[in-house]
């Protein structure tokens, strides 16, 4: 049987005789039809007129006799909408991530090809899509992406679909970055080269630890992968965090400071919790530069300054404790920043000056081989 959707929400612009009157015939419909009724209240941005009229809509739905099926996010909104009418309140927890890659591979097949198990599985880290984003997210890459001058495989068309779909409506607060360069392209000694490695791995088998392992219930917070690059300018600190990002397959918020930081008290705040939230819906990662900017240390309170600088400060500790996401700081000067805010790294790595075999190997690859021509000697001088 078929489904009769209905996003209420969409009878905002209409009076009250025509909610009523659409109310009237959706439950004449369902039941000449006999199909069950759903209605999504999953918007919880709505206005006060939105709300009047949804609430209208489901007391006239109620006045038929006409039995549905509500899906909401807050059961408190749904409730107080319905009013005096009766109802069954049914708990579902969230989608495990066995049912998330279920339901990717289901999205694939249904186009008439397959998804290894292991693909599906990164998909459903990296792009936190709801079941109905990958149904849409898999007709973009089935129409609209047919005319690219590559010849992508479906699977290729839908991750990327994935991807632009979880990064919609992302604010202008945070740059979006596509990565460029990979890991194999920093020039670093071995051991930070290890610690980088060891990044990627933290985030790729997070899933695996925290839900499959079942330590998700032992950590409330800090469950993100946060990690600090100090060092002097010019040593690929900002080039490491988007080779992490391209190794992962997501892309990078870079924080933006002219935008974030506001004069207005409490704006920051704002702006900061804006730009996490987006990163933890779309999957990206987030990149702060310049990051003593923003976490610098806290001073005893002499005035106002001082008071509400320290609140800053400490909203952004909490904050990060609160992501579950990547979060790369970089930064040149290290000892500016707060204590408190070391303590919750899990990783520092220090980005060294190059020395000469370093700075070799970084001119052999910024040098074009179509284009220059150089003997070792050159190099070496």
């Amino acid at each position: 049987m078929e489904l009769i959707r209905v996003e209420p929400s969409c009878l905002g612009g209409l009076d009250v005789i025509e909610i009523e009157e659409s109310a009237r015939r959706i439950a004449r419909m369902a039941q000449l039809k006999g199909d069950p009724l759903v209605i999504e209240v999953t918007n919880g941005n709505d206005t006060d007129t939105v709300e009047a009229g949804i609430r209208l809509f489901l007391t006239t739905l109620n006045h038929t006799g006409c039995r549905a099926a509500v899906v909401c996010r807050e059961e408190v909104r749904v409730v107080r909408l319905l009013g005096s009418s009766s109802y069954e309140l049914v708990l579902e927890q969230p989608i495990p991530s066995v049912a998330r890659v279920a339901a990717i591979q289901v999205a694939v097949m249904e186009s008439g090809t397959t998804v290894a198990t292991e693909l599906a599985e990164s998909m459903a880290n990296h792009y936190p899509l709801h079941i109905d984003g990958l149904e849409v997210a898999m007709r973009l890459a089935r129409n609209c992406r047919k005319n690219t001058d590559v010849d992508e495989p479906l699977v290729a068309r839908f991750a990327t679909a994935c991807k632009d779909l979880a990064a919609d409506r992302i604010s202008r607060l945070a740059e979006r970055i596509e990565p460029v360069f990979r890991l194999d392209d920093i020039v670093l000694p071995p051991d930070r080269k290890e610690q980088l490695i060891e990044i990627v791995d933290h985030v790729r088998l997070a899933p695996r630890v925290l839900d499959d392992w079942k330590f998700r219930e032992q950590l409330p917070y800090g469950r993100g992968v946060t990690a600090l690059f100090f060092g002097p300018s010019g040593t690929g600190k900002t080039m490491a965090a988007l080779g992490i990002a391209r190794q992962l397959g997501t892309q990078i918020l870079r924080l933006d400071l002219s935008r974030v930081v506001s004069k207005y008290i409490g704006d920051t705040e704002k702006n900061i919790d804006r730009v996490f939230t987006d990163a933890q819906r779309s999957g990206c990662a987030i990149l702060i530069d310049e990051a003593d900017a923003l976490f610098g240390k806290r001073s005893e309170v002499k005035d106002a300054h001082d008071r509400y600088a320290n609140i800053e400060v400490s909203y952004l500790l909490q904050r990060m404790e609160a992501y579950e996401g990547l979060a790369i700081l970089t930064t040149n000067m290290r000892q500016n920043l707060d204590p408190a805010f070391l303590r919750r790294l899990r990783f520092i790595v220090d980005f060294p000056k190059p020395d000469v075999p370093a700075r070799e190997m970084i001119w052999r690859q910024c040098v074009p081989a179509q284009s220059h021509q150089l003997d070792d000697a050159a190099f070496r001088q």
